[in-house]
């Protein structure tokens, strides 16, 4: 499970794409409305084990919070109820690295 960085993502999500994979953002639903990257679909920490069957119909998980710690506690958890064979990745720097990026953010 080797994270990624911001810019990484970006080209990830721009270039080739993401194919068959999600990004979660962990973060409270209040935070995640502050700004959030397009791409992200909202799933807080402590709801993560009620989506695990929703989560497994993807080849990858790349998984963001505000820095990088509770998406890390996220990855470890995603990877023990469902396995190796899912790659997981964790965004390090987060949300907060993302928009010192300049990149677009989403505010609801």
């Amino acid at each position: 499970m080797k994270p990624i960085n911001i810019k990484e993502l970006k080209e990830n999500i721009d270039g080739k794409g993401m194919g068959n994979a999600v990004l979660i953002d962990v973060r409270e639903p209040d935070e995640y409305s502050e700004g959030h990257i397009p791409e992200a679909i909202n799933i807080p920490l402590g709801e993560i084990s009620l989506k695990f069957g929703f989560l497994n119909k993807y080849d990858a998980i790349y998984v963001v919070c505000q820095t990088g710690g509770r998406s890390q506690v996220a990855c470890q958890s995603i990877s023990r109820k469902l396995g190796v064979k899912k790659k997981v990745v964790n965004i390090e720097g987060g949300t907060s690295a993302w928009i010192k990026s300049g990149y677009k953010v989403i505010k609801q």
